[in-house]
C-alpha cells in the first residue's frame, strides 16, 4: 500500500470514529450518503477592506463540515449537506486537499 493509498485510509478511520451520518445533495442532483464532521464556532478571518492596508482584520465565528472528497468530489455553494440534527447550505469552501473538502455553510 502506497502512501497515497494509506493517508486515504486513515482520514477514513477519523471520519468512521469523530463523523456523523450526512447526506450530501449537489445542486440539481442525486443525494449521496457519507461521513460529515461539524465543527461549530470555527473562528475566520475576513480579508481586510479592499483599499485599505491598515484595516483592522475581521474575525467571525462560522459553522465548518468537512466531507470526505472521496464520496463528495465536487462540492459547490448552494449544495445541502444533512445531519440527523441539522440541514446545512454551503456559503464557501474554504478549502480542499484532495482527501477533505472543508465547506464553510449557513
Amino acid at each position: 500500500m502506497g502512501f497515497t493509498a494509506l493517508s486515504a485510509a486513515n482520514t477514513r478511520r477519523i471520519f468512521t470514529r469523530l463523523g456523523e451520518p450526512a447526506s450530501f445533495a449537489p445542486q440539481g442532483g442525486d443525494a449521496v450518503q457519507t461521513l460529515a464532521i461539524v465543527e461549530r464556532g470555527s473562528e475566520m478571518s475576513a480579508p481586510p477592506v479592499s483599499g485599505y492596508l491598515d484595516a483592522p482584520r475581521v474575525v467571525e465565528r462560522r459553522t465548518i463540515v468537512c466531507l470526505l472528497e472521496e464520496d463528495c468530489p465536487v462540492v459547490r455553494r448552494g449544495d445541502t449537506i444533512t445531519t440527523a440534527s441539522t440541514t446545512f447550505k454551503v456559503d464557501q469552501i474554504d478549502s480542499r486537499d484532495g482527501e477533505v473538502v472543508r465547506a464553510v455553510v449557513q
